[in-house]
């Protein structure tokens, strides 16, 4: 999540609680093509349409959704590029 910048932070001091943002300090090509990625997976009927109406129901902003949407893209992906790395890994001797 840090390398495409979709970490969140948060700025607090004492008693004042800051809004949690997404950093943006990894790599603003890997969070743009994440960004439209995550566009076309919450069309209707789109992979994770579900994921992001339930989100939206539950009062977060769209933008929001559409971060964690992205996120949610990241681990995907992340757990796919694992699994090959696994197989690869095992198959050579």
């Amino acid at each position: 999540m840090k390398l495409a910048g979709l970490d969140l932070y948060e700025i607090s001091s004492g008693k004042r609680k800051g809004q949690r943002r997404i950093s943006k300090r990894g790599r603003s090509l890997l969070r743009k093509i994440l960004y439209y990625a995550a566009i076309q997976t919450i069309r209707k009927n789109g992979i994770l349409h579900d994921y992001y109406t339930r989100l939206t129901d539950r009062g977060m902003k769209r933008m929001m959704a559409l971060v964690a949407v992205a996120r949610k893209l990241l681990g995907i992906l992340y757990a796919i590029v694992r699994m090959i790395a696994n197989i690869h890994s095992t198959l050579s001797p």
